[in-house]
């Protein structure tokens, strides 16, 4: 993430004095940006003008989608997983208690 948003600012206001995106003024601006392009929200407050910027962009969104897939995967069946042994703890537990309820 510190490397796009350092090459957001280069790419948006460092490079050419022609195109300066006042958007990307500082690096910190940037990350801004390379935050909210990365988990593809995209509030589109703040956008890319120079055709560097916007190849950048599209990396972000790419390398975005494929750093979250990975942690959400994982969280996922982590979830599942837990349901399943709820589950099982529930239908052990019921049938204890139609045993007990028997006796």
């Amino acid at each position: 993430m510190a490397i796009y948003s350092a090459l957001a600012q280069l790419l948006e206001h460092g490079l050419d004095l022609g195109t300066r995106n006042p958007d990307y003024a500082s690096i910190p601006a940037a990350a801004w940006w390379v935050i909210i392009s990365m988990t593809t929200v995209g509030y589109g407050d703040v956008y890319p003008v120079t055709v560097g910027g916007r190849v950048l962009g599209g990396m972000c969104v790419v390398s975005g989608i494929v750093l979250l897939a990975l942690p959400i995967t994982f969280i996922y069946h982590s979830f599942v997983q837990c349901y399943q042994e709820l589950k099982l703890r529930s239908a052990r537990y019921a049938r204890s208690l139609s045993v007990e309820m028997l006796q």
